[in-house]
């Protein structure tokens, strides 16, 4: 996966473009990848940690793909995350799964930021069905009361 780069390896979160990640196949049937990068938001430096699974006809996980996204400040404060899951039913039919969530409320420049993360799944999850060619349903779980404005 690689993001937008916006200067000497620090990325824009509120641009950045994720890449699919690599999917698995027979011939690798289990590919993970894990990375952090620097991003800003509104001014604040964050870390971003992205962690991706993929497996290809494990009979004990029902996913195909898991994404784990966490951004947390120098501190190493965790500030909000995203949990994304891909699962093929047992029409063929790939359903995602995307929950956002933001931790800090406190910090007036990271007001917004639940959102933002929210706005950059749709493009992130059609760079999937566009690399592994498939069609997927995305299923949303609406939360008015979940404070990502904040």
């Amino acid at each position: 996966m690689s993001l937008e780069n916006m200067q000497d390896n620090i990325y824009s979160l509120s641009s950045m473009e994720l890449k699919a990640p690599v999917r698995a196949t027979a011939q690798r049937p289990e590919i993970e990848n894990n990375e952090t990068l620097k991003v800003v938001f509104n001014g604040v430096e964050l870390n971003l940690n992205i962690e991706s699974k993929t497996w290809h006809d494990n009979p004990y996980v029902p996913l195909v793909l898991l994404v784990i996204m966490r951004l947390s400040n120098n501190q190493m404060q965790e500030v909000a995350n995203i949990s994304m899951s891909l699962e093929e039913d047992k029409t063929g039919k790939y359903i995602a799964r995307v929950e956002v969530q933001k931790m800090d409320y406190s910090t007036p420049e990271l007001k917004g930021l639940g959102l933002t993360l929210w706005e950059r799944i749709p493009k992130f999850m059609q760079s999937i069905a566009n690399d592994w060619k498939i069609s997927l349903v995305h299923c949303v779980k609406k939360a008015p009361t979940s404070g990502l404005n904040s």
